[in-house]
């Protein structure tokens, strides 16, 4: 059963119909249990002014997740610093990789996450927020070298990716045996969705953005 409205948060509509169905895709994999939830489709601004977009905060047993959509159809090549997108049409396009990107985003919103009340509790048994880049077009072909592909999923693990819903739920032998790594159980995940406010109105997507330290409980 896909996640239910008290465990699914979306602040925003998006004008894309293609990071809409993605969306729908993740919400329709995870499990309508405990720890299990997602903030979707919102901006949050660092005590320095720096503004992020995030497409989807994930919670599960696994660990926290900060999922970047990618939905451009086609061919993606490159390592791990440069990507380079082609489409069926053969148009290509070039760029830094977005892990980077997802990445500093991640370390941002953690840090204003720690400053939240409704967390003061469980500083200890708050995880690393992992960045995860979601090519979400059906068939994408990915072709990049190994050392990109380990913060990128696909919807079906094609092309030696990982699946989604295994990125966010399934433990490799390592990870299951890591001491250092910090489960989110059911207490937790509740403590971090008391951390926002519910009655934030929605936003269009890309419209002046909203302080996650202002919206957010302090």
């Amino acid at each position: 059963m896909p996640l239910k409205a008290d465990r699914w948060t979306q602040f925003a509509s998006t004008p894309h119909p293609w990071e809409q169905e993605a969306l729908n895709f993740l919400r329709e994999q995870l499990l309508d249990v405990e720890p299990n939830r997602v903030f979707a489709l919102f901006e949050f601004a660092s005590p320095d002014g720096t503004i992020g977009e995030v497409d989807a905060l994930v919670l599960t047993q696994k660990g926290f997740f900060l999922v970047e959509i990618k939905s451009r159809p086609g061919k993606v090549t490159g390592d791990a610093s440069t990507w380079t997108s082609t489409t069926p049409e053969g148009k290509r396009l070039t760029d830094d990789s977005p892990i980077f990107a997802t990445n500093r985003k991640c370390k941002r919103l953690i840090d204003l996450l720690k400053r939240q009340k409704a967390l003061r509790d469980h500083l200890d048994k708050l995880p690393y927020l992992r960045p995860l880049v979601f090519l979400s077009a059906a068939g994408i072909s990915v072709e990049l070298e190994e050392s990109a592909k380990q913060f990128v999923c696909t919807r079906e693990g094609n092309s030696g990716t990982q699946r989604l819903l295994d990125a966010l739920t399934k433990q490799s032998p390592a990870e299951h045996n890591d001491g250092r790594r910090r489960a989110i159980d059911a207490p937790l995940s509740r403590a971090i969705a008391r951390s926002r406010r519910f009655r934030i109105q929605a936003l269009p997507f890309g419209s002046p953005p909203f302080s996650i330290s202002e919206k957010w409980l302090s």
